[in-house]
């Protein structure tokens, strides 16, 4: 390892002053800024010989090729880079991964010798000797080639980066778990502090960064070990609400009448609010519809898996009367033209805030028992609607991977409860064994007879029905009798979910 500065020739300066010294001449002249300056003269005599400012590094790497490197115009600091160099070559003939101080030391060296490095083939240009900056950009890169939701891009890199200069990494080998859980731990505990979703948020999107640039360096992540928190669903910031069919209805009517905003008018919001609350597609996927996303003639919807949040392709049926609502507004668009957005390429960003106004024109409280209804809350509206349905179709209609995500859409309210409550028996009233001792149990005999009877099936009587089993019970259980009662007190009632009479179905127009 050879640490120099090479010297070349230039032609000798006019006016310049020769003198000898220990056997060897010496041109003494004026620089092109003035200054005096003095070089020695070539063998021949008639030109001088100069240095480089920038020191050099010589050496053979790991494939016995000569190699040159430009590196700094401090000696000492160009030797500190020769000897990191000799230890990647070290690294090199013994195929070992480069240690936490080596790595950092690459990460912090200019760019221009970083890349010189890599042309030698001494460093990964994809890995190692990056800059967190660098790498982080990369995660971009992957992330986008992945076909990741942009919104979720822009998301997860802005706040990888903001969490990363909170805790002061610059570096790859900065990165220390310790450091990362008490700034967590910190946002969390302080008067305003984040959400547990927020915090489980954050650290998610952190240890996939790390996670997958440690695979990219054969290594292992240094944050693995970081839990989230538990019971996100106790600490929520902003609960949702479901909206009732006719608050739909007057939202609907008043902003089809009502002043263009955020380059969309109001019949086009109008139809926009009712596209959501009946689809229940989120306000991400809504703004990368185009009109060659709808068939009208099969009436449906497809997003595509890219714009998806479980990143798969979705197509949905969707309801003649808005099919014929939305023909109608795509009418002379082209196949590649965004459904919604008015004057606006796109949906607007600021979804939250014209609906935000649109609810006030309407007279509906934004807030209410400390639950807001902002765009998302139109999913929250669609999935509780679906209360009535099989949970099978009503988890496939919210495109949801799991019932949990479904029923913690689904939102049930008081009279909901009391409603429920009203379908249990009567307990207040006398039992069997007071009846005979008061001698009324005669009187209720025929009812008594159909609950505790065995009601027969068709297949039992040869396709035909019985006269038992077209009675109704007491409780106007139909032919199902005391084992839907049974059932009714062990499990709840499958068909409505305990959730009370279904809502009045069809929204303003329909």
């Amino acid at each position: 390892m050879r640490v120099y500065k090479p010297s070349y020739t230039k032609p000798l300066p006019e006016k310049a002053k020769i003198s000898s010294r220990k056997g060897k001449r010496f041109a003494k002249f004026k620089d092109a800024k003035g200054h005096t300056a003095e070089a020695r003269l070539t063998q021949a005599g008639d030109k001088i010989l100069c240095e480089t400012v920038h020191w050099h590094i010589g050496f053979e790497d790991n494939r016995s090729i000569r190699r040159q490197l430009k590196a700094f115009t401090n000696e000492q600091a160009t030797k500190r880079l020769a000897d990191r160099i000799q230890q990647l070559l070290n690294c090199k003939a013994n195929n070992l991964t480069p240690d936490t101080g080596l790595q950092k030391f690459l990460e912090q060296i200019p760019a221009t010798i970083r890349d010189e490095l890599i042309s030698f083939g001494l460093l990964d240009g994809t890995a190692a000797g990056r800059t967190l900056a660098e790498r982080i950009e990369d995660f971009r890169d992957y992330l986008t080639k992945k076909e990741r939701n942009p919104k979720y891009i822009r998301g997860t890199i802005s706040g990888i980066k903001h969490l990363f200069a909170d805790c002061e990494f610059e570096s790859w080998s900065d990165i220390n778990a310790d450091r990362l859980k008490a700034h967590l731990d910190e946002l969390r505990d302080r008067g305003d502090g984040i959400s547990k979703r927020t915090y489980n948020s954050k650290l998610k999107a952190a240890k996939h960064f790390c996670h997958w640039q440690a695979k990219q360096l054969r290594t292992t992540s240094s944050i693995d070990f970081i839990e989230g928190l538990d019971n996100e669903g106790t600490d929520r910031r902003h609960e949702r609400r479901a909206a009732t069919p006719d608050e739909i209805r007057r939202l609907l009517e008043v902003t089809a009448a009502g002043p263009e905003r955020y380059g969309m008018s109001g019949r086009e919001r109008s139809l926009l609010y009712r596209f959501a609350v009946e689809t229940g597609f989120r306000a991400g996927e809504i703004s990368t519809l185009t009109t060659g996303c709808f068939d009208f003639d099969n009436l449906t919807v497809t997003v595509k898996a890219g714009y998806s949040k479980h990143r798969q392709e979705d197509v949905q049926a969707i309801r003649p009367e808005l099919a014929a609502m939305l023909k109608e507004h795509c009418r002379g668009k082209l196949p590649t033209v965004k459904v919604f957005g008015g004057s606006f390429k796109q949906l607007t960003n600021k979804a939250a805030d014209m609906l935000k106004l649109d609810l006030a024109d309407a007279g509906i409280p934004y807030i209410e028992n400390d639950r807001i209804f902002d765009f998302h809350a139109f999913r929250h509206t669609f999935v509780t609607s679906l209360r009535n349905v099989s949970s099978r179709t009503a988890q496939a209609l919210a495109r949801h991977k799991s019932s949990a995500m479904t029923d913690r859409y689904t939102h049930i309210e008081l009279h909901d409860e009391r409603t429920a409550l009203a379908d249990l028996p009567d307990y207040g009233a006398p039992s069997r064994e007071s009846q005979r001792a008061t001698g009324t149990d005669d009187k209720i005999l025929s009812k008594s007879c159909f609950q505790d009877a065995h009601t027969r099936t068709q297949a039992e009587t040869g396709g035909q029905k019985t006269a038992l089993a077209t009675q109704k019970t007491p409780l106007g259980a139909g032919n199902k009798g005391a084992d839907r009662i049974g059932s009714l007190l062990l499990f709840g009632d499958r068909r409505r979910g305990c959730t009370g009479p279904a809502p009045r179905r069809g929204w303003a127009g329909s």
